[in-house]
């Protein structure tokens, strides 16, 4: 990593954690209303290459979101398979033949862009600061697949922060969620570093 974020700092990013996770249930119970309990359950940091391994080789509903303000970079956000399936099915209330319908894979995108709204709100609320980020694109294919079409351009080695949150919604088990935050190491060293 080419920035030193100060080990008081990684507290703070434990901070920034249960905020967005606040702030996404407060989206999902706003824009899509349905009361949801939102948890964050784990907190790991990886080498950006590793994406692809920890998002697995099998078949994920996934979204990515490019950050185009700091801290520059891209947030990835992990449904799961079965995971994006029961959701989709719980927000539309229809089951799945075979295939998403239109109206299932809509539904799914406009569920991925709350949470990732959500999560990415909290976390600049937090820092004080407005995070521009672009429209998610929803993926439906395997892990590695997945994260080649997310490798950084240029030469700054980024920072990969996966959080962990749990998503219950009504009549639904708890649907483990994953954040992938891939954002500029020096950037965000310096956002957090202002903080303490």
């Amino acid at each position: 990593m080419s920035a030193t974020i100060e080990l008081r700092a990684f507290r703070d990013i434990n901070e920034l954690a249960d905020a967005s996770a606040a702030t996404v249930r407060g989206h999902i119970e706003q824009l899509a209303g349905v009361e949801a309990a939102v948890s964050v359950t784990g907190l790991t940091f990886l080498a950006p290459e590793d994406l692809g391994q920890h998002l697995g080789t099998a078949q994920t509903y996934a979204a990515s979101v490019p950050l185009e303000s700091r801290p520059h970079g891209v947030f990835c956000l992990n449904l799961g398979d079965t995971g994006g399936a029961a959701l989709a099915e719980q927000m539309t209330g229809t089951e799945i033949a075979g295939t998403l319908s239109n109206m299932q894979e809509s539904a799914l995108k406009e569920l991925m862009n709350i949470l990732a709204s959500g999560f990415l709100d909290g976390i600049a609320n937090s820092l004080g600061i407005e995070i521009i980020h672009g429209p998610p694109t929803v993926y439906h294919d395997s892990g590695p697949v997945i994260a080649d079409t997310l490798r950084p351009s240029g030469t700054e080695q980024p920072l990969l922060i996966m959080v962990n949150l749990g998503v219950e919604l009504p009549a639904l088990t708890e649907t483990p969620v994953t954040f992938y935050l891939i954002p500029s190491a020096d950037e965000f060293a310096s956002l957090l570093n202002d903080l303490s």
